[in-house]
């Protein structure tokens, strides 16, 4: 999917007809829902591809979702599938700003608020926030990003699993760009001070998440601190500190390639990736 805006347009819709077949097969119900969702997004961001070419595969996959069965597998397709759409209308939504289309991008930060609501989990409700207060920040509406922020991280405080807690922090940092908020500071430290009552595994994959929080946002000094308490906490089994330290070296070259991404910066981030790659083989 990532290759079809660099194809021919001769040839395009051969590539996106076949990307279709192929998608369509994966015999997984969920995991085709899935994939056509990650595609839809990937084709919606290409200038280069015709603008019905992401709707087709929003369609197969609603029809992918119809065909589950099992309740947790429809929670998280339908999570997949809201926060796919929200992808998709922060992306035109900053199309729209950019050309002084104000009401059409207005009228979409409203849909984009609508589907939090909507979300199944905590994770996906975490998620869909994060983009609220992006697009919210995009259209220099601070105070109600900051709003929404709060209101999130009020909820999140409540959450009494702390490695999902953290995990959801995570989230919301990297998506609403508001790491540095006095207010998400207070309920990172919330959350170390609830972690240090704790011992064993579950402390150390808090400081393995708060870890990461740092890493995505390339903190580089904060991101060792809590990468070496992760590591260190007492009472590990062999196994569950190899674990940590796996999902540390690995997530820390994925953090980086994805900020060198952003950055634009597709060497670096290459590098990384085939660092990634490598821990793989």
């Amino acid at each position: 999917a990532w290759t079809l805006s660099e194809a021919p347009q001769a040839r395009q819709r051969a590539l996106i007809d076949a990307l279709r077949t192929d998608t369509v097969a994966v015999p997984d119900a969920l995991m085709r829902t899935r994939t056509l969702l990650h595609i839809a997004v990937i084709l919606n961001g290409s200038p280069t591809l015709p603008p019905e070419a992401h709707v087709a595969f929003f369609t197969l996959a609603r029809e992918a979702m119809g065909s589950l069965t099992e309740v947790a597998h429809k929670e998280q397709a339908l999570g997949e599938f809201l926060v796919s759409t929200a992808r998709v209308l922060l992306a035109e939504e900053e199309v729209k700003a950019r050309a002084g289309a104000w009401v059409r991008a207005k009228a979409i930060s409203k849909e984009l608020e609508a589907l939090v609501s909507q979300a199944p989990t905590p994770e996906f409700a975490t998620q869909l926030a994060a983009l609220d207060i992006r697009g919210k920040l995009r259209l220099a509406h601070r105070d109600e990003a900051v709003a929404r922020l709060v209101t999130t991280l009020d909820q999140l405080d409540q959450h009494a699993n702390l490695p999902e807690r953290a995990q959801y922090l995570r989230i919301l940092a990297d998506d609403s760009e508001l790491l540095g908020h006095e207010r998400f500071q207070a309920s990172l430290n919330r959350l170390v001070a609830a972690a240090d009552a704790k011992v064993g595994v579950a402390q150390a994959q808090v400081m393995a998440q708060l870890s990461l929080i740092h890493a995505d946002a390339g903190q580089a000094d904060k991101q060792e601190v809590y990468s070496k308490r992760a590591q260190a906490v007492p009472g590990l089994k062999p196994e569950e500190l190899l674990q940590i330290q796996a999902n540390l070296l690995v997530s820390r070259d994925i953090a980086a390639a994805r900020r060198f991404s952003r950055a634009q910066a597709y060497v670096d981030a290459e590098t990384h990736i085939q660092r990634v790659a490598g821990y793989l083989l």
